[in-house]
């Protein structure tokens, strides 16, 4: 399903860098895991500020170690574009960089239940917060332009609560991309579950 969910980040590359603010599109995956999807985000989706989450802190340690280890590769391969003259964003194999050099994109992942609303209550303050200090009703709506999830059902009201804390999370106007398996869990099946829950929501489910 991640992989699936890279693939769905590719194809949606126009609307999502039409999603962004003027600080850039900032992205959050539900229940990461190894991070595939979050760092695909942040190396192809240009001025991404990527927030990769899960509710397991081992899994953290193996995410940030994979975050770091791309990191490092994305600055040898920006030092080497340097020492050859290509422009930003330009390999000389025709792929992308990760980003442009010295500027963290990929935020330190962050231990997230997004079953539990008061968690994503919280984060979604702090993030607020730190973007718009100023606004007083910072909590008021979600302030993530792209909210990534991909094998986050496995138990009997998964889908309501992943389609709560998506509906919590997005900004107005903003994109949902989840991939998951049709794994058979209690009542219909999970595809038609995540649509029903989106919609009660008041998600545009395509």
């Amino acid at each position: 399903s991640a992989v699936a969910l890279c693939g769905a980040i590719l194809e949606n590359l126009p609307e999502t860098q039409q999603q962004g603010s003027a600080s850039g599109c900032h992205v959050i995956e539900l229940g990461a895991g190894v991070g595939l999807p979050s760092l695909c985000a942040a190396a192809h989706i240009p001025c991404a500020k990527v927030l990769p989450t899960d509710s397991n802190e081992d899994v953290l340690r193996v995410l940030q170690g994979n975050i770091s280890r791309l990191q490092d590769v994305s600055q040898l391969a920006n030092d080497t574009r340097q020492q050859t003259h290509l422009p930003s964003g330009v390999e000389g194999t025709g792929g992308c960089c990760f980003n442009d050099p010295g500027c963290k994109i990929v935020r330190d992942p962050r231990c997230l239940d997004f079953t539990n609303s008061a968690q994503v209550g919280v984060l979604l303050r702090e993030c607020r917060f730190k973007e718009q200090a100023e606004d007083m009703d910072f909590a008021s709506s979600g302030c993530f332009s792209l909210v990534l999830a991909s094998d986050c059902c496995y138990v009997p009201g998964a889908a309501d609560q992943l389609a709560e804390a998506t509906a919590t999370l997005l900004a107005p106007g903003g994109m949902a991309l989840i991939a998951d398996r049709d794994r058979p869990l209690a009542g219909p099946a999970l595809r038609t579950q995540l649509r029903i829950a989106a919609e009660r929501q008041g998600l545009c489910v395509q």
